[in-house]
């Protein structure tokens, strides 16, 4: 009778495709180099996602049925962004406007026509930023309450919403600007990522 090993965390990180100005997302870029570190003790799985509302509504249950992830991450870009930008709340509603790749926006104007106005993570958001930033060694990190109404917002909600799984949104900034690495974007999301586990799996106390 065979009996199976301990059970190994697994991992969940998702970027975003090309999208008008960004003809190479940095999102996608910071976690190509996040999977090159690896995650010790940890299954990780990345996957890229075109910038589409209904692909995204397709990909998230698809991918969480698929992998039964411990954690989800999902990776954005900003324009705006300085540094690290962890989201805290996502909106159902504000999707009528931003065109996708394919020149489609939510004609409902919702992500979720039955959920709440808004879904607040229940992780303790802040005090991840604090952590990370008590430990960076290079880019820090900050809370935002706003992440764009856009398809990045759009699949946080939506895993917030159907999935069951902690799930954190993470706004990386242009790699390049402000010298900032692709490497350093990944060794970024990796240190992330490792204290959000901390949250989620807390040791012996």
């Amino acid at each position: 009778m065979e009996h199976e090993g301990p059970h190994k965390t697994t991992v969940l990180v998702t970027g975003f495709g090309p999208f008008g100005e960004h003809l190479i997302n940095s999102s996608s870029v910071a976690v190509q180099e996040l999977s090159k570190l690896g995650l010790s003790d940890c299954q990780l799985i990345t996957a890229e996602l075109p910038v589409s509302y209904q692909h995204v509504s397709e990909a998230v249950p698809r991918l969480h049925k698929l992998h039964r992830p411990d954690l989800v991450v999902h990776v954005g870009v900003s324009s705006i962004a300085e540094c690290l930008t962890i989201e805290k709340r996502a909106r159902n509603h504000g999707y009528s406007v931003k065109k996708d790749i394919h020149g489609l926006t939510k004609p409902d104007d919702c992500c979720i026509a039955t959920g709440p106005t808004e879904i607040v993570n229940p992780l303790d958001i802040e005090a991840i930023c604090a952590e990370v930033n008590d430990s960076a060694d290079e880019l820090r990190a900050v809370v935002s309450h706003d992440a764009g109404q856009y398809l990045c917002e759009y699949i946080y909600y939506t895993t917030l919403c159907v999935c069951d799984t902690p799930c954190i949104f993470i706004h990386v900034p242009i790699v390049g600007e402000q010298s900032r690495s692709a490497q350093q974007l990944g060794r970024g999301l990796k240190h992330i990522i490792v204290v959000t586990l901390q949250h989620i799996q807390p040791g012996p106390g």
